[in-house]
């Protein structure tokens, strides 16, 4: 079963730079990412291969994107339990920190809510 999100460069880019910590993690962090979190470890295998997806087509934005191309949207297809995992660890973590990634947080968890129902 495939999902169709439509998001902005921002939002890709968003989680691009949310799960690349995560696609350069050790095994032996794993299991201290996994306390963290209160993710499984198989969603953060699910993590890291959805992270290569992500960054391909952020790159693929990046390189032909102009500055009027802000609002565009970019197609992605994803499993059904790709969208999962993205849901699943953007609602463990907290972003409380920083108003715009709570708020890009948002925006990315409820497109995928949508989809998932």
């Amino acid at each position: 079963m495939k999902l169709e999100l439509k998001l902005t460069a921002d939002q890709i880019g968003f989680i691009v730079t949310t799960f690349e910590s995560i696609g350069k993690i050790s095994m032996a962090d794993v299991q201290g990412l996994v306390i963290q979190t209160g993710i499984s470890k198989p969603t953060l295998s699910i993590i890291v291969d959805v992270y290569d997806k992500f960054a391909d087509k952020f790159k693929s934005i990046g390189r032909k994107s102009g500055i009027f191309d802000q609002d565009k949207k970019y197609t992605i297809s994803l499993k059904y339990h790709e969208a999962y995992a993205i849901n699943a660890y953007l609602t463990a973590t907290s972003f409380a920190h920083n108003p715009h990634q709570q708020s890009m947080s948002e925006m990315v968890k409820d497109k995928i809510q949508r989809k998932l129902v």
